[in-house]
């Protein structure tokens, strides 16, 4: 028996665990949809402990780093990530807020480049222009349009149906895996 036999084996053995992963995350995804403001309360602290993680790491970065150029940029770094800490814990509506903005960014990004490809790629021509036009209008509506109310709510959109999403990939290839142990 082979590595990749053995792995196959071992893995298809533990398919109730990643069912029973997979369900839970189609459950925490429908949460999210369904309370949007908790997603966003839950989104802005995360972002916001992230951060103030990331300011203290640069910061003991700074004392440990050999230059003076280094040392300062770490300081300054970690002065302002801490300061965006301290806004997002004080108010994680705003950190949320920002997370949609920056979605919209990352949507306006990958809408540009997927026209791009689109006119130097022969195939799948008109498939890429249509997913960057929409790709470009989203992003568009959430860093331009969208109010903060709508921040909230389309943050909560993008986190549950990526669980969602997530979840029933995995539940599938649980069921994949219970049908190979049954071999």
């Amino acid at each position: 028996m082979n590595a990749t036999t053995a792995d196959i084996s071992t893995a298809s053995h533990r398919w109730g665990w990643m069912l029973a992963y997979g369900v839970l995350l189609v459950l925490i995804g429908f949460f999210a949809l369904a309370h949007p403001f908790a997603t966003a309360l839950a989104a802005g602290l995360l972002l916001g402990t992230s951060l103030a993680f990331g300011g203290a790491a640069s910061l003991i970065a700074a004392f440990r780093d050999a230059g003076w150029r280094a040392k300062t940029v770490d300081l300054l770094f970690g002065v302002l990530i801490l300061i965006a800490a301290f806004i997002c814990l004080a108010d994680p509506f705003s950190g949320a807020i920002s997370l949609a903005w920056v979605i919209g960014i990352i949507f306006l990004i990958t809408g540009f480049y997927e026209l791009a490809a689109a006119f130097r790629i022969g195939s799948n021509r008109i498939s890429l222009i249509l997913l960057g036009v929409v790709d470009i209008a989203l992003g568009l509506w959430m860093t331009i349009f969208m109010g903060p109310g709508a921040a909230l709510i389309a943050l909560a959109g993008v986190v549950g149906i990526a669980f969602v999403f997530r979840g029933v990939l995995l539940s599938v290839a649980a069921l994949k895996l219970r049908g190979l142990a049954r071999l």
